[in-house]
């Protein structure tokens, strides 16, 4: 699908900067993918938020910064497995690398951080504050198992 024309329009009453990219033009009427960009008046990172209109439905898509990272957090809580199957395929046997544990952390956290300031969600604070402690826990018996095989006591 191509573009046949892009409509730039800036609208004061919300403060939103609405860009239309037009992919049909027929005889009076235009149509195709509406993108809205903007910022309410405060700059809390909640309100930072882009609407696009997707086409074919009357339902637009808000994305803010809340999101992106709560989506960043889901990535990175998922993308643990990539790095698990990419170990266990490398050495032939299951295991747990110890990135797999940063990347569970991380992910955890973000995505808690999301749902308690970005959504305000019950559900997935509770579903993401056990898996922060398992992460934690796991992490912290790594680390102390590798300083223990490492120590020069551990050597004699």
């Amino acid at each position: 699908m191509s573009v046949k024309g892009v409509v730039v329009w800036y609208s004061p009453e919300d403060g939103y900067v609405s860009v239309l990219f037009v992919t049909n033009m027929q005889a009076k009427t235009c149509w195709g993918s509406c993108l809205r960009i903007g910022r309410k008046a405060d700059t809390d990172f909640r309100s930072m938020e882009m609407e696009i209109q997707l086409p074919f439905t009357s339902v637009p898509l808000v994305i803010t910064g809340w999101k992106i990272w709560g989506l960043c957090g889901a990535f990175m809580f998922t993308g643990r497995w990539f790095v698990q199957l990419y170990y266990t395929r490398k050495l032939r046997r299951p295991t747990f690398p110890i990135a797999y544990w940063y990347m569970s952390l991380a992910g955890s956290f973000m995505l808690l951080s999301y749902f308690i300031f970005g959504k305000n969600d019950s559900v997935g604070i509770i579903s993401n504050l056990f898996p922060s402690f398992v992460a934690t826990y796991n992490l912290f018996m790594e680390l102390t198992h590798r300083k223990r095989n490492l120590s020069p006591e551990s050597q004699t």
